[in-house]
């Protein structure tokens, strides 16, 4: 029954059968699912029919099984009371049908808001999307086939029948125990035989299994398999995604729905409140307008918040990974339909050749194929074969893989020229998957960047270019590598080489040397050379361009789109709902016209918003080229020129920030810029100029006149700004640099060298042997470490030897720097750093920023809020918005009695603050606070009268009081002291010339000094009489007034009590700066003597 059983099971009857079945099976498990996950979903509600059949089916029921009739009559009878029920009581059941529909709709959608309701459609998706997955693999894969047996299960199914006849009382599981038992204990010359069936039947699958993924259905089973699986990752990442606002006419076809009649058709239904829409008021219209832009401008933001949550992310990586899954099957099952019969790739070395031909040698003379364990163990031996051959032979391997290679190059373009190729280019672009390189070069991949930019490969060099001779030593080796078998024993021959030989080898290389020279010349003139060098000229600049742009403008802002491809872009896909046939130039001319037809209002918006996006992106990008990732940037994608620079040349001067003015063209200039596109010459362009009317001459100098000046103006301004100095400070910067670099080059140019240190000698002096001696060592690194190991192994009598040189040429080298510092060249050079780096002196006194005002302390009592102020506070916390004017207004509604509640907290609020304060101007903290505050304040009133009456552009200058007789005296005495001593020595000689001074050397002095001192008063007085001095002591006065006291009365209140101050005690001065008497003092039983004065 087995074996009849199986082979009805692979007939098409029993397949048929069995998916009919298990569509059954699955319907039911998608039902069982929403039963058990869905328990508290609301219920539909009941039509009017189904509450009618509700209401009668009882007494139908009687009546029709009393008659003999069957379910089906019972129909039948509901169905004929109800069409001849009254048409009210219908009515009556459709109200309540609706009331009932109307809260459904409302559970129902709390309902889908519910942590249930998501689970359960999770677990839809998955199960819908296991059931498809597994309804593709019994459909499209049942041709596929069945995977080879063991050698274990050969052996099974060959004993079987007998073991199961001789253990017919045995259970299932021991006979399988008792068959892999039996397996186990089979000697190995018996075991091979399985083995070696197995082998056959698995290399026969492979080949079934290569046959059918060549095959259609394999290829739309691949197909499938991706939609199944993407549908069920948007199903699970997308289900919270926001939903679409509707558009004004739904929201009015929504409220009005009910006033035309339903259906479909002319007059009835969408058609009907299509038509009454576009009747409607433009103010009513406009509303519903309003709200789909609010809905939209909502819906947008829940947008954004989505694409920056968690289940995007989820969504693209899985989407990453069912990609990657396709497109590797898809890639492999397409070189196996298509590329099979592609020129196999020949040896990538000469080892591998030489085991090729091994390996044919041995197929020739009859040796049965290996298996794969064996072919490994073949491999192992002659990688130890290899190594005994000799390098003759090796360089004769390497010859014929180059061979090899170029030949395979032509059968690939060959291959390439096929129409089975372009095929299979048509195949990758409908299943959308690279198209595999079937000469794939390591050194002609395109290397792709971050930024999306691809690194493309050199040019192939062309055949006729000359190939570079060796060098003598690379010369020998080729000719002798057959007389070793290491390439390690080649440089000892050379070493041994006799003198003469190695002449001769020399002499050879200069020769081909020669001839090569003579060719590259040859090559570099013909056509095919410049073409190369420009190919390899315009590529590499194209990679560095790449490279720079990936490794430093990673972070540039992107510009924005313009309004109309923004508004493209947003209504292509409804654009192409509308007109499904509408492509190229026909769709875009249906979106300008839509564009042309929009309303002016949502276009201003759309170019508004544009406006906004391009400012924004002109901040953002002057910021940024103003990094230093746009000068490595810049500096990195600079064409040097071809003449060399001199060293510390290469600077760049910083960029004008984007808000600087730019100078206006001269009236030349600005006429060749508007006439360029005539393509004429500056001459031809001079003499046009000249022969331009005295009237259209005058017109283009008033005009660059006239943007001179805002230039200037605007520059003013430039130069006043934040950006404006930052940017001065980078040019100042720049210029010293710049004039520190040209005066080195120019005065340093004979300063001495620092000598070379000990082992940099050794080094100089010991490279030329080491580059004969050992000839293998190259690079850099590899000769620098060759080097320090020499120096390591010399003896210290000779590091000694090499440090003494050292010490030599270093004292020479400090007594020929002491000479050049006295040189004129090194004396100008100082003084040019001296210069520069010298600090400008303080024309003026800097502004100063005010004294600053005593942090308050913690306890002290803060001002309530306003009416007002409480009102918006509370209107906040309510959720109410609106702009500070609509919030305002409403105030202003309130009224009277409505601001009565706000008004009376805060006036409350208002006199317990008074108290509160009262209280802390009464402590000490409060008293030291106040008073330090009120100096404070009064120091910067003062500082601002002084700042605004003398400091402005049209007050006069204070006159400079005079220097006295004695440092007349030194003023004139200075210059004759010898200079370079120290400032204490000088004061001190200087004092004692003015104390050994003649009376009348001395009265010379004074009588000056007296003469000035008079011209400083008239000056001063002058000075004091000006408006804007007046105007600054009134101010003053005003600042620095205090409040008299009422005298008390002597023996009154008070009187003699006390220490300090009593009865008979003097008035303070009108112009004291105690603040005592006002402020109090930090304690609380406070008396004079204890007040802080400023």
């Amino acid at each position: 029954w087995r074996p009849k059983w199986a082979a009805y099971k692979e007939t098409q009857h029993y397949k048929e059968f069995f998916e009919v079945r298990q569509d059954w099976i699955d319907a039911r498990t998608r039902k069982k699912l929403v039963k058990t996950l869905n328990k508290d979903m609301p219920k539909r509600p009941k039509s009017s029919y189904m509450l009618f059949a509700g209401e009668v089916r009882e007494r139908v029921t009687k009546e029709v099984t009393d008659a003999g009739g069957g379910m089906g009559d019972i129909g039948k009878k509901i169905a004929e009371e109800w069409e001849n029920c009254p048409e009210e009581k219908k009515a009556e059941l459709a109200q309540k049908s609706a009331e009932d529909k109307k809260v459904f709709d409302v559970e129902i959608v709390t309902y889908k808001k519910t942590d249930a309701w998501g689970h359960y459609c999770e677990e839809k998706a998955k199960l819908e999307a296991r059931q498809l997955l597994k309804k593709l693999i019994r459909t499209k894969l049942d041709g596929a086939p069945k995977r080879a047996p063991s050698a274990p299960a050969l052996f099974k199914a060959e004993i079987m029948p007998k073991v199961a006849e001789e253990n017919k009382e045995m259970a299932p599981r021991d006979l399988g125990k008792k068959m892999t038992q039996m397996w186990v204990e089979l000697p190995d010359s018996e075991k091979t035989k399985y083995t070696e069936q197995s082998e056959r039947k698995k290399l026969e699958y492979e080949q079934s299994l290569a046959a059918f993924k060549k095959s259609d259905v394999y290829t739309r089973f691949l197909l499938e398999r991706q939609q199944v699986k993407g549908k069920e990752n948007r199903a699970l990442c997308y289900r919270t995604y926001p939903k679409r606002p509707p558009s004004a006419f739904s929201m009015y076809a929504v409220e009005h729905k009910s006033e035309v009649e339903p259906g479909k058709g002319e007059g009835k239904g969408r058609d009907a409140l299509m038509k009454k829409y576009a009747l409607i008021p433009e103010e009513e219209k406009a509303k519903y307008i309003e709200r789909e832009r609010e809905l939209k401008a909502k819906f947008a933001e829940e947008v954004a918040a989505f694409k920056e949550g968690e289940p995007i992310k989820t969504f693209k990586a899985v989407s990453q990974k069912i990609k990657m899954e396709f497109m590797g099957e898809a890639m492999k099952v397409l070189t196996l339909k298509f590329l099979a019969d592609a020129p196999p790739p020949p040896a990538k070395s000469g080892f591998l050749i030489w085991v090729a031909d091994k390996r044919k040698a041995a197929e020739e003379a009859g040796d049965p194929p290996k298996t794969k364990r064996e072919r490994i163990e073949e491999m192992q031996r002659f990688k130890q074969e290899w190594k005994e051959v000799d390098l003759g032979t090796k360089f004769n391997m390497e010859a014929q893989k180059k061979e090899r290679a170029a030949k395979w190059k032509d059968d690939c373009k060959e291959f390439m020229e096929k129409d089975h190729w372009r095929e299979y280019l048509a195949e990758c672009k409908r299943m959308r998957v690279p198209v595999q390189s079937i000469m794939a070069d390591k050194k002609r991949i395109v290397k792709k960047l971050k930024n999306g930019m691809s690194i493309l490969p050199l040019p192939e060099k062309p055949e006729t270019l000359p190939i570079k001779p060796p060098t003598a030593v690379r010369l020998f080796f080729k000719e002798n590598a057959g007389q070793v078998k290491e390439k390690t024993e080649l440089p000892e021959l050379w070493r041994n080489l006799p003198e003469e030989k190695k002449q001769e080898y020399a002499e050879r290389t200069e020769e081909q040397a020669k001839k090569y020279r003579e060719e590259m010349r040859e090559f570099n003139m013909s056509e095919e050379g410049k073409t190369y060098y420009q190919q390899m000229k315009s590529i590499t600049r194209r990679n560095k361009m790449a490279r720079a742009k990936d490794a430093f403008l990673t972070d540039m802002p992107k510009k924005p789109a313009k309004p109309l491809i923004v508004f493209m872009k947003a209504n292509v896909q409804q654009v192409k709902r509308a007109n499904p046939q509408a492509k190229g130039i026909e769709l875009r001319n249906l979106l300008m016209d839509k564009w042309q037809a929009m309303d002016e209002t949502e276009k201003a918006n759309i170019l508004e918003k544009a406006k906004n996006d391009e400012d924004e992106y002109n901040e953002k990008i002057g910021a940024f080229r103003q990094s230093e990732n746009w000068l490595k940037f810049r500096r990195a994608v600079m064409v040097k020129k071809r003449k060399p620079k001199k060293k510390g040349m290469l600077m760049l001067r910083p960029q004008a920030p984007q808000g600087m003015p730019k100078k206006p063209l001269d009236a030349f200039k600005a006429y060749c810029k508007e006439n360029a596109a005539s393509g004429k010459s500056i001459r031809e362009f001079a003499t046009m100029y000249r022969e331009l009317d005295e009237e259209e001459r005058a017109t283009k100098n008033r005009e660059f006149h006239e943007a001179m000046e805002k230039y200037t103006n605007d520059l003013a301004e430039f130069n006043k700004s934040l950006e404006g100095r930052k940017f001065a400070a980078r040019i100042k910067a720049f210029e010293k640099k710049k004039r520190t670099t040209f005066a080195r080059l120019r005065f340093l140019r004979d300063e001495p060298k620092r000598p070379l240190s000990a082992f940099l000698q050794f080094a100089a002096e010991k490279r030329p042997e080491l580059a004969e001696k050992f000839p293998e060592v190259k690079g850099m690194s590899a000769t620098q470490a060759k080097l320090a190991e020499m120096w390591k192994e010399l003896s210290d009598e000779d590091r000694e030897a090499y440090a003494e040189k050292e010490r030599e040429a270093k004292m020479a080298w400090e007594q020929e720097k002491a000479d050049f510092e006295k040189t004129p060249n090194y004396k100008k050079y100082i003084a040019i750093v001296a210069r520069l780096n010298k600090k400008p002196g303080a024309t003026a006194k800097a502004k100063s920023k005010g004294i600053a005002a005593p942090p308050a302390p913690e306890n002290m009592p803060k001002r309530p809020a306003s009416g007002f102020f409480m009102y918006l506070s509370e209107q906040k916390k309510a959720g109410v918005t609106g702009s500070n004017m609509q919030l305002t207004e409403a105030w202003r509604n309130l009224g009277a009695e409505g601001q009565k509640k706000y008004q009376d907290e805060a006036a409350e609020q208002l006199a317990q603050y008074e108290k509160d304060m009262k209280e802390f101007q009464k402590s000490g903290e409060g008293k030291r606070y106040l008073r330090l505050k009120g100096a404070a304040d009064k120091k910067n009133r003062i500082m601002l009268a002084k700042t605004k009456f003398l400091g402005s552009a049209g007050a006069p200058p204070e006159p400079k009081r005079p220097q006295s007789a004695y440092f007349l005296f030194i003023a004139d005495k200075r210059a004759t002291l010898p200079p370079g001593g120290k400032i204490s020595d000088t004061a001190k000689q200087l004092t004692e010339m003015w104390q050994n001074v003649t009376p009348e050397e001395k009265k010379t002095y004074e009588d000056k000094h007296n003469e000035l001192k008079e011209q400083y008063e008239k000056d001063m007085a002058e000075y004091k009489n000006s408006d804007n001095f007046k105007k600054y002591d009134r101010a003053l006065k005003t600042i620095t007034k205090k409040v008299s006291k009422p005298k008390m009365k002597a023996g009154g209140k008070g009187a003699g009590r006390g220490r300090g101050r009593g009865g008979n005690s003097k008035p303070a001065a009108a112009d004291s700066d105690s603040d005592s008497d006002v402020m109090g003092t930090d304690n609380d039983d406070s008396s004079s003597s204890d007040s802080d004065t400023d």
